[in-house]
């Protein structure tokens, strides 16, 4: 194996990395970061919180078309893959 890029995407902690069509998804503290598999930015997403929970509830969650998570508040969020808000 090689390593091929090395990439801060969250100013405090990376908790998981998911894959997505031809690129990943990086569920961070401070934010949401879309990536190309060369660690370059699509977009990033911040609430107005950390993403963590208190409870035992995962606070992250993929779907076949958005993706939905909680900010430390309680406050849900959820986002297309291109990033934006979804109503």
């Amino acid at each position: 194996m090689k390593l091929n890029w090395v990439k801060k995407l969250d100013m405090a902690t990376c908790f998981k990395i998911f894959r997505i069509e031809n690129d990943f998804v990086v569920h961070g503290e401070l934010e949401i970061t879309r990536i190309d598999n060369f660690g370059n930015i699509i977009w990033q997403f911040g609430g107005a919180d950390i993403f963590v929970s208190l409870d035992e509830e995962d606070s992250f969650q993929l779907n076949e078309d958005n993706i939905v998570f909680k900010d430390f508040t309680g406050k849900s969020y959820k986002i297309d893959f291109d990033g934006k808000c979804v109503i």
